[in-house]
């Protein structure tokens, strides 16, 4: 196989990456959810290990529909205020029931002085899958902004 071809650069970019922190294993792109643009099993571990008392009260509100309602409220979410918005990713999703919103992500702190922010910082599930078309029902053009189409 030749090495200019890039299925050898995407190959070389998923292997470094799992070797530095971030989950990949082939065929990880099965449990990719297109529709909602993210992998479910992976929002709902992250916040079943994080916040474990806020996934007991959605479990309480919403039953074996707790996971369903979280994962339709997140994508949501990001339609209305986007992906990189530092609401979504800083300052969590409001979730019926809950006192304070639901967390994402957990950046790194400035000062290692809190071991439950240190946790859950390690905890951020950062995963590498092979390329997989993210768009929903849109073509490209349509998603760009004006000046850029």
């Amino acid at each position: 196989m030749s090495l200019h071809k890039e299925i050898s650069f995407e190959t070389e970019i998923c292997e470094h990456l799992g070797a530095h922190g971030w989950r990949y294993a082939e065929g990880d792109v099965a449990g990719y959810d297109r529709a909602r643009a993210l992998s479910p099993a992976d929002v709902l571990a992250w916040v079943q290990a994080t916040q474990l008392q806020a996934w007991e009260t959605l479990v309480k509100n919403h039953g074996a529909q707790a996971g369903e309602t979280l994962l339709a409220r997140l994508p949501d979410q990001i339609d209305q205020r986007g992906t990189l918005d530092v609401f979504v990713l800083r300052h969590g999703i409001e979730m019926l029931g809950l006192k304070q919103p639901l967390q994402l992500a957990q950046f790194k702190p400035a000062l290692a002085i809190n071991p439950d922010i240190l946790a859950r910082h390690a905890a951020n599930r950062l995963n590498d899958a092979r390329l997989y078309k993210t768009l929903r029902e849109k073509p490209v053009a349509k998603e760009l902004p004006a000046n850029l189409q």
